[in-house]
């Protein structure tokens, strides 16, 4: 196998390939369409790179169980268009993901801000099939919702950036297309008022999708400068309509400047802008904290009045944005206060940064207190280490 790369045409292939791989001692990089591949640190230049885009089949969808499997080379928009033709969807909303594999999407765990009100992958996932680092093949949980076939080893492999195995398969749970959507948005005069605003709104008996603060982004989704609250409502048409004339209200009487209610094909280009604003930096850094703490620090102005942000309230995750003209210095003595400020009780990862910046800090930060069962994890399923050396947290 003198070729770099390898591109398995089925699930059978790509299992006796890392079994020859590993034979040999070699690291192996899991690739789907390489649409995340800026994220975490630099791959070995040595490892071999496993392509998935062949293992694209759709292996199992029955629409009236609310169930599809697929392999995990197919793209994401390849499959929110099958579902969309049967009125059901994947209720995940992560940037740039048109052209990501949904192996790429759950190796990254990138959803986007409608986790809190639909779940994040750990909740979508029922099943998967997964290529470990002896060329075994390891199939857990099933097709079905309701499943009781063991452990969920699966869940592992979800946001492990591939260091465990090459994920081949998943079988996920969709829902049917909610019947309409609206998007709420209302701008005030600091972000501190926005932030209350929507806390309350987050924490209201409201059914919303998902709850965000924009500052100092307005202008990339058509709107006047300053901060701004954007609300995302799914289901019936008499519930959005209610829902909205709350929020507008409530927006009101805080004291909003400007408010608009977004429907149909409007709201739903709106919607797909607003998706994309967490990756619109050069240099990206994702908090991850509980809700009040990630308000606190919004509020206290440790991330800069200036600065870009955007909030999802519920979530308690925060993006920050920076252009390339900002100093790679200032940008990591930013980071390193945010990651001071947060402590044991959140993380601050540099999702996106050009050299300079990775240059002078650690993209991931420190360890997470859960580091050592992540170790133990790692040599349990790859104890030669040959997946994804080197670009994962700490050792992984």
């Amino acid at each position: 196998m003198n070729d770099p790369r390898v591109r398995p045409a089925n699930l059978a292939e790509a299992a006796e390939a890392v079994g020859k791989i590993a034979a040999r001692g070699l690291s192996l990089r899991p690739i789907g369409a390489g649409s995340r591949g800026w994220l975490g640190r630099p791959a070995e230049s040595e490892a071999v790179l496993i392509e998935t885009r062949d293992l694209r089949n759709l292996e199992h969808y029955e629409p009236g169980d609310l169930t599809v499997t697929v392999e995990a080379g197919m793209a994401f928009e390849t499959l929110a268009g099958l579902l969309e033709a049967e009125g059901q969807w994947l209720p995940v909303n992560p940037a740039r993901s048109g052209q990501s594999t949904l192996g790429g999407l759950l190796a990254t765990g990138a959803t986007g801000s409608i986790r809190s009100r639909y779940g994040s992958w750990r909740d979508l996932v029922l099943g998967m099939s997964v290529v470990l680092a002896d060329g075994s093949l390891s199939r857990s949980g099933g097709r079905v919702v309701k499943n009781v076939s063991g452990y969920d080893l699966h869940k592992l492999h979800i946001g492990a950036l591939g260091t465990l195995g090459l994920i081949g398969s998943v079988s996920l749970r969709v829902m049917p297309l909610p019947k309409e959507q609206r998007l709420v948005l209302a701008s005030f005069k600091d972000r501190a008022v926005a932030l209350e605003v929507a806390m309350a709104t987050a924490t209201s008996q409201l059914e919303l999708a998902a709850v965000e603060v924009l500052d100092n982004l307005s202008p990339s989704i058509g709107l006047a400068e300053g901060t701004w609250m954007a609300v995302r409502i799914a289901g019936t048409e008499a519930d959005c309509a209610r829902s909205a004339r709350e929020i507008q209200e409530a927006s009101r009487m805080a004291g909003s400047r400007r408010h608009v209610t977004l429907a149909g094909t409007e709201c739903l280009r709106a919607l797909r802008d607003l998706n994309e604003l967490p990756m619109e930096g050069t240099t990206i850094c994702r908090i991850s904290a509980p809700p009040s703490l990630a308000i606190q620090l919004l509020k206290q102005g440790s991330l800069g009045g200036d600065r870009r942000v955007i909030c999802d309230i519920p979530g308690g995750i925060v993006h920050v944005l920076w252009n390339g003209d900002a100093e790679p210095s200032e940008i990591i003595k930013s980071v390193d206060g945010i990651r001071a400020g947060l402590g044991r009780s959140g993380s601050a990862i540099l999702l996106d940064a050009p050299d300079g910046v990775r240059a002078g800090i650690d993209v991931w930060g420190p360890p997470p207190p859960s580091y050592p069962l992540m170790q133990s994890i790692k040599r349990a399923l790859d104890p030669d280490r040959i997946w994804n050396r080197g670009r994962f947290i700490g050792d992984l």
